[in-house]
């Protein structure tokens, strides 16, 4: 909530959500213990919120930020949808929103939006 006030001026739940922010503060706990990696907890927080439709507007800067958030505590890059693949992303967040079937648009944003920092040194 204290990203989205950011990020949209407010901390508002979306109006008739049944989402409230002992939900979201449940739902993060359960992520952290999860065995799986961090990147993995860090985009299924990003589709669980924004097909929670938890804010009334702006959710996928919000999630997406949340997201980021986790990657650069835990070392392991961000989440950058690139602008000619948003169409695609969008897409398949329909699927998914409409279907609650993550395994497709995890494989594109894994294979497409994560990324890190390359090291190579040069000489």
């Amino acid at each position: 909530c204290k990203i989205n006030e950011i990020v949209a001026d407010k901390a508002n739940i979306a109006f008739g959500s049944d989402i409230t922010k002992e939900i979201i503060k449940n739902k993060i706990e359960e992520l952290k213990n999860l065995k799986m990696s961090t990147t993995e907890k860090a985009l299924t927080y990003f589709l669980w919120s924004m097909r929670s439709n938890i804010f009334e507007n702006r959710n996928i800067s919000t999630s997406l930020l949340c997201a980021n958030k986790l990657m650069i505590i835990e070392g392991k890059g961000i989440v950058v949808i690139p602008s000619n693949k948003i169409k695609e992303f969008l897409d398949l967040m329909h699927v998914y929103i409409e279907t609650n079937e993550r395994a497709r648009i995890m494989e594109f944003l894994y294979k497409t939006s994560v990324r890190g920092i390359d090291f190579t040194q040069t000489t």
